[in-house]
């Protein structure tokens, strides 16, 4: 695989983690708006970044 492919496949394995991620949350708070899911999301996501030091 070129380090264009792995790219590529990392990149598109992170927007389905996201994407999965997106909707655990809308599944445990169905009441909050997709402006409100993806605060959430981006919250989450960059609380993890910070305790990995990226």
């Amino acid at each position: 695989m070129t380090g264009q492919e792995r790219l590529m496949l990392a990149e598109q394995m992170f927007w389905d983690a996201r994407r999965a991620r997106a909707e655990a949350i809308q599944r445990e708070h169905q009441e909050w708006s997709e402006e409100q899911v993806e605060q959430e999301l981006r919250k989450l996501m960059l609380v993890e970044a910070m305790r990995k030091g990226t």
